[in-house]
C-alpha cells in the first residue's frame, strides 16, 4: 500500500486577539522540544543527486536539507 498524505494545520486568521496565546504556547513548546519536524539530513552535495532521485520512493522523511562537509 502506497503512502497516504494527512495534513493538518491551524490558521490564525480571524483571531488576531489569541496571537500572544499562540506565540506563547508554541513558542514555550518548541523551546522545550515538544514540536519537532522530520527530516532526513544528507550530508555533502555530492550525495544531492541521489537524496533527491529517492525523495518519490519514499527514502526520505519530511524535509531534506543537505549539509555541507566543512
Amino acid at each position: 500500500m502506497g503512502k497516504r498524505l494527512t495534513s493538518r494545520g491551524f490558521i490564525a486568521f480571524g483571531h488576531e486577539d489569541r496571537v500572544p496565546d499562540l506565540i506563547a504556547e508554541v513558542g514555550s513548546r518548541l523551546r522545550e522540544g515538544g514540536l519537532t519536524f522530520p527530516e532526513t539530513v544528507v550530508d555533502g552535495l555530492e550525495n544531492a543527486r541521489q537524496a533527491f532521485i529517492d525523495m518519490p520512493s519514499g527514502a526520505d522523511t519530511g524535509k531534506t536539507p543537505i549539509r555541507s562537509a566543512r
